[in-house]
């Protein structure tokens, strides 16, 4: 029988974690990947064997203890953090010390509640997002077989606006919302504390306008995160008039899923370029970030 690992990947600033179902340990030397914060897992095969005669036997892999996976990973990622990261020792950033600690507290506390991957998956992505670091993540390796999220939507997903309003920019030919409607508000919480608890407190950094308008199209993704409250009744405004209806979450297929998710945004990136304008304005377009696509200098001297 095939041993499940545990299925996170710590990357903490030049130090990773691997956590594995038998143990947890700094792998130091071991090469960083980019991480990522993307919800799209590889369904593991399940063993087989072919028996006597023509019967085929099914041999089922155990159901890991989730809660038990989310309290020791949790606590590996909280050493590691307190032991290896450059923030809990620095006099200028206090704070760090103190999410470390409080982010554990609350995933113990939610392990007690754990059952499924969902709910160990999610809380660790809240732990890692608490910190608003984009060097801290926490990824699944690629060469790790994970269960599968299956995604459910409600028929239309959102996207942020030039002004900042989430508007429909994707439906089902039976969404209840036309394209362009705004959402103003669901199960009483605005469109702007919606989006920020369910999305903004997976991903972290949710003051960086990129990672607004990257991840804000996830707002109606249901992946079973049970630390959010999923909409059930939202308010939109079309054509200035206001339309509520009960949302209905069905199953989201993987391919649509990705097409859809690629209407809510896009990516506009120049090349770098040293341009000179009028009144000696020197316009310097560099790529730097998703969160920072260019900078201005204005340096009238700069020749």
């Amino acid at each position: 029988m095939l041993s499940w690992p545990a299925l996170a990947r710590l990357t903490i600033a030049l130090a990773p974690i691997l956590v594995t179902d038998t143990v947890a340990h700094a792998a130091l030397r071991t090469p960083l990947r980019p991480s990522s914060s993307t919800t799209e897992y590889g369904a593991p095969r399940p063993l087989e064997a072919r028996a006597s005669g023509n019967v085929r036997l099914q041999h089922e892999r155990p159901v890991p203890d989730w809660g038990r996976l989310l309290r020791r990973d949790a606590q590996a990622f909280h050493d590691d953090i307190a032991s290896n990261h450059p923030g809990a020792v620095d006099v200028a950033n206090p704070a760090l010390r103190k999410i470390n600690d409080q982010q554990l507290t609350l995933a113990l506390h939610r392990a007690d509640r754990t059952h499924d991957f969902s709910g160990f998956w999610f809380a660790l992505q809240a732990y890692a997002a608490a910190f608003d670091d984009g060097h801290l993540a926490i990824d699944a390796p690629p060469d790790v077989h994970s269960p599968k999220i299956p995604a459910r939507w409600p028929g239309f997903l959102t996207a942020f606006d030039d002004a900042g309003h989430q508007r429909v920019v994707t439906r089902a030919e039976d969404s209840p919302f036309p394209l362009g409607a705004i959402l103003s508000n669901c199960d009483g919480r605005s469109a702007g504390q919606l989006v920020a608890a369910n999305v903004g407190g997976v991903t972290g950094r949710w003051f960086v306008p990129a990672t607004r308008v990257r991840e804000a199209g996830r707002l109606f993704l249901d992946y079973g995160n049970p630390w959010i409250t999923r909409p059930r009744r939202c308010t939109f405004l079309v054509g200035g008039k206001r339309q509520t209806a009960r949302l209905n979450w069905v199953p989201n297929a993987d391919a649509e899923r990705m097409a859809r998710r690629a209407e809510t945004f896009s990516r506009a990136q120049d090349p770098i370029a040293i341009k000179t304008l009028e009144d000696d304005v020197v316009w310097i377009t560099l790529v730097i970030s998703t969160a920072i696509q260019r900078a201005t200098l204005h340096r009238p001297s700069f020749r």
